[in-house]
């Protein structure tokens, strides 16, 4: 079972889905955590670890040399990409509940315990869960100077991370729906043709 959007640049498009999605880790956690001081709760945090399993599981599916590697390879991406709908759903909500309150730290479910299977991703630095409901909303450490362009751009997201900032649409929860939903349909797609091409 092979993704054949094209017999020449299938390969291509699946390594470039691979590194697309581990540059919206890289914008998660370098840009939105380390420059904006936006910390993860566990739903952000699941976010980065579904991303890398559905980035591992598009490059099984484009090395991949027999049926079951194949399969493997699409389990993974699937895995990552419905997770990653269910954190951004999830996100959703949070995102209403935190604006909707006076009191954020009234806000239920935003810690949690971060485990795949039997292991604790919160050791892992990248997958680290906080336990603060403020998701997308800056909170530079006190005492901590911030000047420039970093300063503008924190000032600019104190209501909250939005693509278009003087309109505040689409959030970030939004964008994650958008970004998983993509991978979703690109494997179901891939799944789909690959029985045609069997079939055929």
């Amino acid at each position: 079972m092979d993704l054949k959007f094209n017999n020449k640049y299938s390969r291509k498009f699946l390594l470039f889905c691979a590194v697309w999605a581990g540059l919206w880790v890289c914008f998660s956690y370098c840009f939105l955590q380390n420059f904006l001081f936006m910390y993860p709760e566990i739903f952000s945090a699941r976010l980065r670890f579904d991303l890398c399993v559905l980035a591992l599981g598009a490059i099984f599916v484009a090395f991949s040399k027999d049926s079951l590697s194949t399969i493997c390879g699409y389990f993974l991406w699937f895995y990552g990409a419905l997770g990653g709908l269910i954190c951004a759903k999830s996100l959703s909500y949070l995102h209403k509940a935190v604006r909707a309150s006076s009191d954020m730290d009234g806000v239920m479910n935003c810690a949690g315990a971060n485990k795949f299977l039997n292991f604790d991703l919160n050791k892992i630095s990248l997958f680290k869960s906080y336990n603060s409901c403020a998701f997308d909303i800056p909170t530079p450490p006190a005492n901590f100077e911030i000047s420039g362009m970093r300063a503008n751009l924190i000032s600019a997201y104190n209501d909250g991370w939005y693509l278009f900032v003087s309109s505040k649409s689409l959030s970030l929860p939004t964008l994650w729906f958008i970004v998983f939903g993509f991978f979703a349909f690109v494997c179901v797609l891939g799944v789909v043709l690959g029985f045609i091409r069997r079939r055929g």
